[in-house]
C-alpha cells in the first residue's frame, strides 16, 4: 500500500485511505489509516489464515483485558492483500521511551507491562514477542498497552514468534513453550536490557548460553542489591505476573530501582533509536528529564502518585485473595 491510497473492503464495503506505514511485523505490515470512524490501524498480510488467526485472538482479548488494541473488522481486497482494521495506539514505545524514565516512572512502567500480563495469563495466552518495541506508553495519564498480537499463543503450544534478546531459550534459561513463566522471563530480560541500558553486542549470538548468562549476570549487578534477587527468581520462572507486579512495588516503594549509568545502544540493536515508527509522536509526559520549565518549582510527580495507586492496589488484592482463601470473605 502506498500514501494517499482508498482501498475499499471486498465484504463490509468499508473505506479507508493509507496515512503512512506504522511498521513491519513477523509475517505482515501495519499502516496507520483514516475510517469513516478516525484514524485507526491496518495490518495487511498476503496469508488468510494468519490474519484470521490474528483477528481471533484479537477478539478474544479484548473480551477480557483493554491493554492490545480494539478490533474494529475484517475484510480482505486481492487475491493476497487480507488485513483487519484495529484501533490505533498513539504513543512511544519503551525502547524510545526508556531512556527518559525517572525511577518512579520505570517502576510504574513495569507494573503495568506485569498487570497486562496477568490479564492476558488469565484468559490462558502468552504474548511470547514480548520486546521494548511491542510495549507501547500511551494516552493521559500515561499507561501501559501492548502492540502486535502476532506471537500470542495459547497455552502449551510452541512459541511461533519470538526476538533472540528476549527468548529465554536464546539464554539457556528455559523451552519455546507458551506459558507464564516465558512472558515473565522475558520481562526480566527488558528490565535487565532495555531498563537497565544495556546493548547486547553482536558477538553473543555466537556464544554458549553459559557465556550469555555470564554477560546478563554481569547486567543484574548493575541493579540494586535489593532488586537483584527478584530478577533472578523471574529469569528461573519461579513467579507468577501479579506476584512479580506486587514485589516490584514493594522494592520500588521502599527505594525506586535504578541501575548504574546507562549503556548508550548500539547502532543495529533491536532496541535503537531506529525502531518502529508506529508510535511516534506521543507526549513526553512520561519522562522526567529536564525540559525547558526544569527550572520551576514543580509539585509532586504524577509517576509518584501513580506508584502508590499501584501499591495500593496489589496490597489490597493480596490481603482479599488471604481472607478468601480463609473463608473469611464469601
Amino acid at each position: 500500500m502506498q500514501c494517499g491510497d482508498w482501498v475499499v473492503g471486498k465484504w463490509t464495503g468499508e473505506p479507508f485511505q493509507v496515512e503512512r506505514p506504522l511498521g513491519t511485523g513477523a509475517n505482515g505490515e501495519v499502516y496507520l489509516v483514516r475510517t469513516r470512524r478516525g484514524l485507526a490501524a491496518v495490518k495487511v498480510c498476503p496469508n488468510a489464515s494468519d490474519i484470521a488467526l490474528e483477528w481471533a485472538v484479537l477478539e478474544r482479548l479484548h473480551r477480557v483485558s483493554g491493554t492490545f488494541p480494539k478490533p474494529m473488522w475484517i475484510d480482505d481486497h486481492g487475491p493476497s492483500a487480507f488485513f483487519y482494521v484495529m484501533e490505533w495506539i498513539p504513543g512511544t514505545p519503551l525502547s524510545q521511551a526508556a531512556a527518559r524514565l525517572t525511577g518512579h516512572a520505570a517502576a510504574a512502567v513495569v507494573r503495568g507491562i506485569a498487570e497486562g500480563l496477568a490479564e492476558l495469563h488469565a484468559a490462558g495466552y502468552a504474548f511470547c514477542d514480548l520486546k521494548p518495541d511491542n510495549i507501547v506508553i500511551a494516552g493521559d495519564p500515561p499507561h501501559v498497552r501492548f502492540v502486535d498480537a502476532g506471537g500470542v499463543t495459547p497455552f502449551g503450544r510452541s512459541v511461533r514468534q519470538f526476538t533472540p534478546y528476549y527468548d529465554r531459550a536464546f539464554w539457556g534459561l528455559g523451552t519455546r513453550r507458551a506459558e507464564p513463566s516465558y512472558d515473565v522471563t522475558a520481562l526480566a530480560l527488558v528490565i535487565v536490557i532495555c531498563l537497565g541500558g544495556l546493548a547486547p553486542p553482536v558477538s553473543l549470538t555466537g556464544q554458549t548460553p553459559a557465556q550469555r548468562q555470564s554477560w546478563l549476570r554481569r547486567g543484574i549487578r548493575r541493579w540494586p542489591e535489593g532488586v537483584r534477587p527478584l530478577l533472578e527468581q523471574a529469569l528461573a520462572g519461579r513467579m507468577d505476573a501479579r506476584q512479580f507486579a506486587a514485589a516490584w512495588c514493594r522494592q520500588a516503594a521502599a527505594r525506586p530501582a535504578r541501575p548504574g549509568p546507562r549503556v548508550p545502544t548500539a547502532p543495529g540493536h533491536p532496541t535503537a533509536s531506529r525502531g518502529r515508527p508506529a508510535v511516534a509522536g506521543a507526549s513526553a509526559s512520561v519522562a522526567a528529564g529536564r525540559g525547558p520549565g526544569a527550572g520551576r518549582k514543580r509539585g509532586r510527580d504524577w509517576t509518584e502518585w501513580l506508584m502508590w495507586i499501584s501499591l495500593i492496589g496489589a496490597l489490597t488484592s493480596t490481603a482479599c485473595a488471604w481472607l478468601t482463601s480463609l473463608g473469611w470473605l464469601r
